[in-house]
């Protein structure tokens, strides 16, 4: 395996983000790619509860075709919910930078760190998502409201409460 080492510092509303990639391995041979670690730095001393953090990510040529596959896992051990886009793609179709959006939760001048992993979401986390396509439609469910986007001229947006109660 090559080991590389970068280290990225961020501006996030008076937080910063430091990315440290240790190693990717490349799937060639059949393994699973090694994760790498994302740190997370309150530096302004405001604790954040539920911070908008996104961040980009780097991947090698090769070791992850799509960006589905990506599970943030906080250093306790729980999945962190988040969310994934292609940003670059390799020659191969692979991705090469996937940007990962999701919320953090820290004491004034805290850390924490999470790792990047390649594996299939977890049951919980894919149950946690809030958004489904049916046909040329997609629906929004938050539990409290649910919204409804509809192609057609009428009623393109349609939002109700937990009751079906159109608000």
């Amino acid at each position: 395996q090559h080991a590389t080492s970068h280290t990225w510092r961020l501006r996030i509303p008076a937080m910063i983000l430091v990315l440290a990639t240790p190693a990717i391995a490349s799937v060639g041979d059949g393994h699973a790619p090694v994760g790498f670690t994302v740190t997370i730095a309150e530096s302004a001393g405001i604790a954040r509860d539920g911070e908008p953090v996104q961040v980009s990510l780097p991947f090698a040529a090769g070791v992850l075709p799509t960006p589905v596959d990506l599970v943030l896992v906080h250093e306790h051990g729980e999945a962190v919910p988040a969310q994934f886009e292609t940003l670059a793609r390799w020659d191969d179709g692979s991705v090469r930078w996937a940007l990962a959006r999701f919320f953090a939760f820290l004491p004034a001048h805290g850390k924490t760190k999470l790792t990047v992993r390649c594996e299939p979401a977890s049951p919980l986390m894919q149950e946690q998502a809030i958004a489904r396509q049916d046909g040329q439609n997609v629906t929004i469910d938050t539990g409290a409201i649910c919204a409804d986007v509809r192609k057609s001229a009428e009623d393109t947006l349609v939002i109700q409460d937990a009751n079906g109660q159109r608000l």
